[in-house]
């Protein structure tokens, strides 16, 4: 039998927002189906969705260019105020807006 999941869950798997993930598969980016009201997902079905969301071919290079930071502006001393390249890959991977 195959693994389900619920809004929480998949949450936490994909560290997300439960509105965001609800959202998500609302739109159908995210496989999901309503069952009750409520979302259920089947676990192979989202590591399926991560893995081909997660095969682009961005270098670190290729997001510094896309990420100009040109104002140079940083905290004091807790470093960039701008999310970390770890961020903004993986929000991409899951076709997130990246926030800035």
């Amino acid at each position: 039998m195959r693994k389900t999941l619920i809004v929480s869950e998949v949450s936490t798997f994909l560290r997300l927002h439960k509105v965001t993930v609800s959202e998500m598969a609302r739109k159908g980016r995210l496989p999901a189906a309503k069952v009750g009201g409520k979302w259920i997902f089947f676990l192979d079905e989202i590591e399926q969705f991560v893995q081909e969301s997660a095969t682009f071919k961005l270098q670190e290079k290729d997001i510094s260019e896309k990420w100009p930071y040109s104002n140079g502006k940083t905290l004091s001393s807790s470093g960039s105020r701008y999310p970390s390249l770890e961020d903004r890959l993986y929000r991409k991977a899951l076709g997130l807006p990246i926030k800035s």
